[in-house]
């Protein structure tokens, strides 16, 4: 019998959120809204969870108090 174990290099993108300073006191609160494959998909996940806060809050599109993700590269 052979037992082999080996180490895999893998690349996730995990989309999170952080407030500060809304109804914490100024304490910062950071969540985890799960970790995706490639970039293109977390990006997706990010703006609709970015654009839902925005719509939720009455906040134009675009405001400062909502910082939109940047699409990071899908390359290495």
């Amino acid at each position: 019998m052979k037992v082999e174990f080996r180490i895999k290099k893998i690349e996730r993108y995990i989309v999170t959120r952080f407030e500060q300073g809304f109804a914490t006191d100024g304490e910062a609160v950071v969540a985890t809204f799960g970790t995706y494959d490639n970039a293109d998909q977390a990006h997706h996940v990010a703006m609709a969870l970015a654009r839902d806060q925005a719509n939720r809050l009455g906040i134009p599109l675009n405001h400062p108090s909502i910082v939109y993700p940047r699409k990071p590269s899908n390359r290495a």
